[in-house]
């Protein structure tokens, strides 16, 4: 994706800002600023706003997706010293985000955040000076930024100057960013997101875990399918041995939904609403694995017998994500067993290496 060029500002080097980033404190920079940009319509933007957009930006792809943001990077301790890692990011509202906002603001004077103005400042603006900087020790590079940009902020142009708490956007860099700003904002997110995803090469949906996702694809047409099975099979949950009704039930993501980032049939199992509400967005424990395919196997004969126009999508949900033939269900044997099985197993593996709760098990909470 290439940005739209300018005649009069070197759009080169803001095509290098993210070259070698080794945290995420650039493409966060970048995004907080765009943002401050975008509301506040002004080239003089505070540092600690934008560090302070920067930790909301990094909330739900760090503390709720529970993605790896690279080896050196702090911002989860960051996170976590505003008290964000306190917040339940599971009730997915414009309220929660306000209350994100409302927390960091409220621990900000307290915390560690500041620490992410250290560097990236200063490294934003290395590609419009790269022959200055050139051969400099890290600890030279901050003064020798600043004095650079205050220097050469009407010839070079720079994307903007530094000051003690705020940076001032070049004048036709601002205009060039509220004229391109969609542009600029995809570009940006693009490089965040290849980021991401290099860190993270066996997360699934990366692309949909940037921002918080406060609006979810219903249910409804796996719930109809739950429903009309559960009114023809007695079945018990997987995790209370209780009886299920259409009544008492919720539709559940068995590896939660914030790791994988759809509602493919095969990882959805109804259970208990108290169980539900208890697993939350945990892994359960390995044991209940074959309780969970023994229900889907069941629930594949009642496919079986519905007509084909109503097995489409349920269908379609097992070949691409079990990687099985149209056969495959149709026979319901210990292939599609096996393969689901297989598959829940490594996504167990890997949520668990990404952090999120492994082994749980679900047990009766007494008074």
């Amino acid at each position: 994706m290439n940005l739209p060029l300018d005649p009069n500002l070197s759009i080169s080097a803001l095509s290098q800002i993210f070259q070698a980033t080794t945290n995420s404190y650039k493409p966060l920079f970048f995004l907080a600023l765009l943002e401050e940009i975008k509301t506040q319509k002004t080239n003089v933007l505070t540092l600690e706003i934008i560090t302070k957009k920067m930790l909301v930006l990094a909330s739900y792809p760090c503390c709720y997706f529970k993605l790896n943001f690279g080896k050196q990077d702090q911002v989860l301790s960051h996170l976590t010293s505003v008290g964000i890692t306190n917040i339940d990011l599971s009730l997915l509202s414009h309220k929660t985000i306000t209350n994100i906002e409302n927390t960091i603001h409220q621990n900000y004077s307290n915390s560690s955040a500041y620490e992410l103005l250290k560097y990236v400042p200063f490294r934003l603006l290395s590609p419009f000076f790269t022959q200055e900087l050139k051969g400099l020790a890290d600890g030279q590079k901050n003064a020798k930024t600043k004095q650079l940009a205050e220097q050469y902020f009407n010839n070079t142009k720079p994307l903007y100057k530094i000051q003690e708490h705020t940076i001032e956007l070049h004048p036709d860099w601002h205009e060039y960013l509220m004229n391109n700003l969609s542009i600029v904002q995809a570009w940006t997110e693009l490089n965040w997101l290849h980021y991401l995803q290099k860190k993270n090469p066996n997360t699934p949906a990366i692309c949909n875990k940037l921002y918080p996702p406060l609006k979810r694809e219903s249910l409804t047409t796996q719930r109809k399918f739950w429903d009309a099975f559960l009114t023809k099979n007695q079945t018990t949950c997987i995790f209370t041995n209780q009886t299920l009704t259409v009544d008492n039930y919720e539709l559940d993501h068995y590896i939660p939904w914030s790791y994988v980032g759809h509602n493919q049939h095969w990882n959805l199992i109804p259970i208990l609403n108290t169980a539900n509400s208890s697993k939350s967005n945990n892994i359960p424990d390995k044991k209940y694995i074959t309780f969970f395919t023994t229900v889907h196997k069941h629930a594949i004969d009642f496919l079986n017998s519905l007509p084909t126009k109503q097995q489409a999508q349920f269908i379609e949900d097992f070949m691409l994500g079990l990687q099985c033939t149209e056969q495959d269900i149709a026979q319901n044997d210990s292939i599609i067993q096996s393969k689901q099985t297989k598959a829940i197993e490594s996504l167990t593996d890997m949520a668990d290496l990404q952090g999120f709760g492994d082994s749980w098990v679900y047990s009766v909470k007494t008074n």
